[in-house]
C-alpha cells in the first residue's frame, strides 16, 4: 500500500500535467498524444511493468526521460501506480458499459 500512495504522490507531481490525475489523458497537452490515456488498454508497448518502467526511464517523443530525475524506487513506485490506474480505470468504464 505504501508503494501505491508513494506512486500516487509522484505521478500526481510529474506525470498528471499530461496524463491527468485519473490517467485518462484529458489534459490540454496529453489530449494530442492517443498515449497518454493510461486506463483504455492501449499501449506503445506491451502495457506490462517492464515496459512502462522502460517508458518513464527512457521516455518517448513527447514524454521526457525520469532516468536521473526519479530515483530507481520513485520508478518503480510509479510503475505500481500506473498499473494500478489501469486496472481501476479500465474495471470502472467496464462496468459503466455493461450498465447501458
Amino acid at each position: 500500500m505504501g508503494d501505491l500512495a508513494a506512486g500516487q504522490r509522484i505521478f500526481e507531481r510529474k506525470c498528471a500535467s499530461c496524463h491527468n490525475t485519473n490517467g485518462d489523458g484529458k489534459t490540454v497537452t496529453g489530449g494530442r498524444f492517443p498515449y497518454a490515456n493510461l486506463i483504455d488498454g492501449v499501449w506503445r508497448s506491451d502495457g506490462s511493468a517492464k515496459a512502462i518502467e522502460r517508458q518513464i526511464r527512457r521516455g518517448h517523443d513527447p514524454m521526457p526521460k525520469f532516468e536521473g530525475k526519479l530515483t530507481d524506487e520513485e520508478i518503480r513506485q510509479t510503475v505500481a501506480y500506473v498499473l494500478e490506474l489501469f486496472k481501476t480505470g479500465s474495471g470502472t468504464r467496464e462496468a459503466e458499459g455493461g450498465k447501458q
